[in-house]
């Protein structure tokens, strides 16, 4: 009698063990299955530099907070016939990520700079010019949330020399990317900007009030969800020569599915 109830114990702790293995291969997977989120970059601190004085240089104060992941993009607006030669934050160079240039002198440049890691904190930007410029638009944005191996995806640009319509199509490489770009407008009264569909301006201002030496100066962002292609505009006031330029600016992690199968072969011997 004791034996036939020690047998029947065994059976029902063989049968019970069974069960719970087969919930654990069956169910483990479906709650081991994470996905791990990813947001676009996010915008900070924005300070532009605007003058319609002839200038060699420019340096202004700007403030990048504490975040993670941060990346300082550095938009020039200038003239089509002046260039940059470097750009600086607190000592550190900046990189060149695209230039958009009209072509001609009476057209628009446009030049986009970015640094990987910026020190938090208040500090210089320092703008370098080949040669005096005048008139001349800078501004300088914070990020987080950037890739920071490699932070520019696609870049895109347009220029012409007419029309209240400045637009660019660029087509992402990546998922949860964040498009940043910015207007330089040559024409008296180009300073107001209607940005296009699900952009939001960044800066809308201009270098002065002269008819000639006046400048519309502007810059936004767009999130990109999906990798595809993507418009970014925005509407002048008046008709102008006007230069586009933008970059995608790529996302610290991208969503990707994570799934821990269990080792069958840890079951054999009791082990979890």
């Amino acid at each position: 009698m004791y034996k036939a109830r020690e047998i029947v114990n065994k059976i029902c702790r063989i049968f019970a063990a069974v069960v719970i293995l087969a919930l654990v291969l069956v169910v483990a997977p479906t709650l081991l299955r994470v996905v791990e989120a990813a947001n676009p970059p996010a915008s900070g601190t924005v300070t532009p530099d605007n003058s319609s004085d002839l200038r060699l240089s420019a340096t202004f104060s700007h403030v990048v907070a504490a975040g993670d992941n941060r990346l300082l993009a550095v938009a020039v607006m200038i003239r089509a016939d002046e260039w940059v030669s470097s750009v600086t934050y607190s000592g550190n160079s900046l990189t060149l990520a695209k230039v958009q240039d009209g072509g001609d002198s009476d057209d628009q440049r446009i030049e986009l700079w970015y640094l990987v890691g910026p020190p938090v904190g208040t500090a210089d930007v320092v703008v370098n010019f080949a040669s005096y410029v005048n008139p001349s638009g800078i501004a300088a944005v914070n990020f987080t949330g950037v890739d920071q191996a490699s932070p520019i995806g696609a870049t895109a640009g347009a220029s012409a020399t007419s029309g209240t319509g400045a637009t660019t199509q660029i087509t992402t490489l990546n998922g949860d990317s964040l498009i940043f770009g910015a207007v330089s407008a040559r024409g008296y009264n180009t300073y107001s900007f209607t940005p296009g569909g699900g952009i939001t301006s960044l800066w809308n201002s201009y270098t002065g009030t002269d008819n000639l030496y006046d400048d519309g100066l502007w810059g936004g962002k767009l999130e990109a969800p999906t990798a595809g292609t993507y418009t970014f505009n925005t509407t002048l006031s008046n008709d102008s020569h006007w230069t586009i330029a933008c970059l995608e600016l790529k996302c610290w992690s991208l969503p990707s599915f994570i799934e821990i199968i269990p080792d069958k072969d840890a079951y054999k011997d009791g082990d979890t």
